[in-house]
């Protein structure tokens, strides 16, 4: 008896954005449009958040070793219909024809990690709403949303010092050395947010017979997925507005930024990836030295803090540069930073561990909906 019309079951979100801080609320309908009279029909909305991490390893001759892990941040069932999510025995509640909204509301926990993907793992969220009718599957429709983790600048530790790095590259030519470059890079601090500009303050020195063609800046971020006891890193460039370029250096000459030109933070995932024990996330502001002929581009790295919430103004009365991170914005990133995770106190989730052969999806869904 009855039936729900084809592509009729649709989620609709209260945010358009579909993204929430972790800890939010979260607001929508369900529609359903019927076109025949249905008892005994069941409505139900999967809340669902979960990391997973799968990659492979050569272990001699043909033979691959797969890894895969799993952990659940957000699992909850919620019965929109019928009300109370059981039917009478006696009378069954009618689901009429015509257009149903069903409200849902709910509050996402407050230590769960932000939406991330990589090739070896996944952090994702969505809702999935599921039609059944006499206790078999009618329609279904799954929509994804992103959760961001905020990271309050304020509680990284020794977030005001300066980050310096130094670094002597010895420059090789057809199999001979031709000389050493030395790079020295220097940060006012090594915390930022999204849109914030980094001045960039550098010396090189070219004490190789080599020209140097150019030296430039970019903004990486390295993750480490870790599974049956393996970790996994990959190493991606973020977006930025502009690349910043200097152009070439002859031997024995020298080259300085003097912090007049900046490079701008791009919109990027909370440094350390809190809640996950899955994945790990870095940044760095890295110097990239590229010598003329058939040599390798050195390169120099600088760890920095990516956060969401900037630094307040200090007892200098310095202000910050730059203003906190919308949490809507397209989602779609001397002396060592410290990093504002410990994977020992990350929460306990409901953790899954396997050890057997996988086939990973080709095509993976951006969550950056």
């Amino acid at each position: 008896m009855g039936k729900a019309e084809a592509g009729s079951l649709q989620i609709q979100f209260g945010n358009s954005s579909r993204v929430y801080q972790a800890g939010n609320r979260v607001t929508g309908s369900v529609l359903q449009r019927v076109g025949m009279p249905m008892a005994r029909a069941d409505l139900q909305l999967k809340l669902c958040g979960k990391g997973s991490v799968a990659f492979s390893r050569e272990s001699g001759g043909k033979r691959r070793n797969h890894y895969l892990d799993s952990e659940y941040y957000l699992l909850k069932n919620i019965h929109l219909w019928p009300e109370g999510g059981r039917h009478n025995h006696n009378n069954a509640e009618v689901l009429g024809v015509g257009h149903h909204e069903f409200p849902f509301s709910f509050s996402l926990p407050r230590d769960i990690p932000s939406s991330f993907h990589v090739h070896a793992g996944n952090i994702r969220y969505y809702l999935k709403a599921e039609l059944q009718v006499d206790k078999r599957k009618s329609s279904s429709v799954k929509e994804f949303f992103v959760v961001v983790q905020p990271l309050d600048l304020n509680t990284v530790p020794d977030a005001r010092l300066p980050a310096v790095q130094h670094e002597d590259n010895m420059v090789w030519c057809m199999c001979c050395a031709s000389g050493s470059v030395s790079a020295t890079v220097r940060l006012t601090k090594g915390v930022f947010v999204p849109g914030e500009g980094i001045p960039v303050h550098a010396q090189i020195i070219n004490s190789s017979s080599i020209t140097i063609r150019r030296t430039y800046f970019t903004i990486e971020e390295i993750a480490h997925c870790h599974a049956g006891g393996k970790t996994e890193t990959s190493c991606r460039e973020l977006k930025t507005k502009e690349r910043l370029l200097h152009s070439a250096i002859p031997p024995g000459a020298t080259d300085e930024w003097m912090g007049e030109e900046v490079v701008t933070v791009p919109v990027a995932v909370p440094t350390g990836l809190q809640g996950s024990s899955l994945i790990d996330v870095e940044h760095q502001l890295v110097l990239h030295v590229v010598p003329s002929g058939p040599t390798c581009t050195a390169r120099m790295s600088v760890d920095i803090v990516i956060g969401s919430v900037p630094l307040r103004e200090s007892e200098d009365g310095q202000q910050p540069s730059a203003a906190a991170a919308p949490v809507g914005e397209a989602y779609s990133m001397g002396e060592a930073r410290p990093r504002p995770k410990q994977r020992d106190t990350v929460p306990a989730h409901g953790r899954v561990d396997r050890n057997t052969e996988f086939t990973w999806e080709s095509g993976y869904l951006d969550t950056q909906v």
